[in-house]
């Protein structure tokens, strides 16, 4: 009997620590993708194609004014 309840608790014990370890496992992803995101956002470099540049002909000639963001 005394090695059942030892046995259970062991079981019990090695969910709890699977359990902390994953749960500390979804915090790190989600950390390290808000990073990526944010260096993405930094590091954006608007492609701006053939059509849009016919549909701001003045804009194009000039590199002091930044291309329009998406949607914009």
């Amino acid at each position: 009997m005394k090695m059942n309840i030892i046995a259970i608790g062991f079981c019990l014990a090695c969910l709890a620590g699977c359990s902390t370890f994953s749960e500390m496992g979804a915090r790190l992803n989600d950390r390290i993708d808000s990073l990526f995101t944010e260096n993405e956002q930094e590091n954006y470099v608007p492609v701006v194609y053939p059509a849009e540049l016919a549909r701001y002909p003045a804009d194009h000639n000039s590199f002091n004014q930044p291309f329009p963001g998406p949607g914009q």
